[in-house]
């Protein structure tokens, strides 16, 4: 995804060009979140589980590393109040220097028996 592409251009400290994939990014998880909300299919798991809410996740981390105005100005960008609120508090837990909860991510439909689930480590 762009978050790998964010995070190479903000270690050649090419600020803009990070910022420019950061956006790029936003628009691609924006479209990643269309399919958690579908209408006619929508993404029953935890709302803080969803595939686009972890995506959204990674961006706002990468872009607090090399911007952190531009990671909170994108956030507050979030038109849906609970991401918006679950991304400020992660924002608020990295700044502070807490270690950040296992990542789930779930994918539960109702057009698939089974969806699907992937739970990683503990965040660096």
């Amino acid at each position: 995804m762009k978050f790998h592409k964010t995070v190479l251009a903000r270690r050649a400290r090419e600020v803009d060009l990070a910022v420019k994939l950061f956006q790029s990014g936003m628009e691609q998880v924006d479209k990643l979140r269309n399919e958690d909300i579908d209408s006619d299919d929508p993404n029953l798991a935890l709302k803080a589980w969803w595939p686009s809410v972890n995506a959204y996740w990674r961006l706002v981390r990468a872009a607090s590393e090399f911007c952190p105005d531009t990671g909170l100005a994108e956030v507050r960008e979030i038109r849906d109040p609970e991401i918006l609120v679950l991304l400020e508090v992660k924002l608020a837990d990295k700044g502070l220097g807490a270690r950040a909860e296992l990542s789930i991510t779930m994918v539960s439909k109702k057009s698939t028996r089974a969806g699907w689930s992937e739970i990683r480590a503990a965040e660096k």
